[in-house]
Formats: structure tokens, C-alpha cells, sequence
């Protein structure tokens, strides 16, 4: 098989994936919401997470809902509950492949990257391009990019 058809395939599966995780998300939602109002009080999120055996307090669900609850109205909506549950694995997965790079790009593991260090490592980076990198993303000035520096600059087009 083609390294395209591969590709595709491995694209349909992964959609495949995410379509089932969202309609569990959704179903789950569903069975939370009893009276149908199309959001979960904390005492909803409460009940259902005690019906699947996941020990909580209710401290910990108002923590929680502070910061699923994006307008602020007290409930989580099942756009608040489907979307920030997707949003939030896509940042975990985003930061895991931050990680791969940076141990990639760390050659002599010593915690940082340097230029020398990502100019060995990705061939089609120019000097310039790479003195353009870390002056955007090296905060401390130091002139090496620590793993926080670096995760913090892989994920920042997807941060709201």
C-alpha cells in the first residue's frame, strides 16, 4: 500500500475514533441531564459521576465547573461538556508531542535547546529562521529554549 493510502486510512480511523468518543460524550450527557434541560447542574454532575463509581467531593465539581463553564451561568451545557472535553484533549495531546520533540531536539539532554542544537537537528531551518524562533519564544533571554519555552511556543496557535 501507498504511504498515501496509508495515510487515508489511518485519517478514517482516527475519525472513526472521534466520532465514537463523541457520541459517548454525548449519550453520557444525555444520561446525566434527567430533566432535559439541555445542561448539568452540579448536582447532576455530581449523581452521575457517583453512578459510575468516580469518588469526588463537591468541592472538587464546583472547581471543575469553573472552568468548563464558559458563560458563566452556573451549568455546564452539553457544548460546554463536548467541546471543552475535546478542547482539552487536543491541548494534552498537542503538549505530549511537544514533549517527543523537545527530547528530540535536546540533543545533549541537558534540559534546553540551543540554536546550534535545532540547526543540527532540522536541516531545513535557516539561521535566520532559528534566531527568529527564539527571539519570539526564549522569555528569559538566556539564549536556549527550556522545555516550558518550548511547549509554551508548540501550542500557542491552538490557546484561547
Amino acid at each position: 500500500m501507498s504511504k498515501g493510502g496509508m495515510s487515508a486510512n489511518v485519517l478514517l480511523v482516527k475519525k472513526s475514533g472521534e466520532r465514537r468518543e463523541h457520541l459517548a460524550l454525548n449519550d453520557a450527557f444525555e444520561k446525566a441531564d434527567k430533566n432535559g434541560e439541555g445542561k448539568l447542574s452540579i448536582d447532576e454532575y455530581y449523581r452521575i459521576l457517583q453512578e459510575n463509581s468516580i469518588s469526588t467531593t463537591k468541592e472538587e465539581i464546583v472547581a471543575l465547573l469553573e472552568i468548563a463553564d464558559k458563560d458563566h451561568d452556573g451549568f455546564i451545557t452539553k457544548e460546554e461538556f463536548l467541546f471543552g472535553q475535546a478542547k482539552e484533549d487536543r491541548l494534552q495531546e498537542q503538549q505530549e508531542k511537544a514533549n517527543l520533540a523537545f527530547n528530540v531536539l535536546d540533543r545533549n539532554h541537558d534540559g534546553y535547546i540551543t540554536k546550534n542544537e535545532m540547526l543540527q537537528t532540522i536541516k531545513k531551518l535557516t539561521g535566520k529562521q532559528v534566531d527568529a524562533v527564539f527571539e519570539r519564544n526564549d522569555e528569559n533571554g538566556d539564549g536556549k529554549l527550556s522545555r516550558e519555552e518550548f511547549t509554551s511556543m508548540m501550542c500557542k496557535k491552538n490557546k484561547s
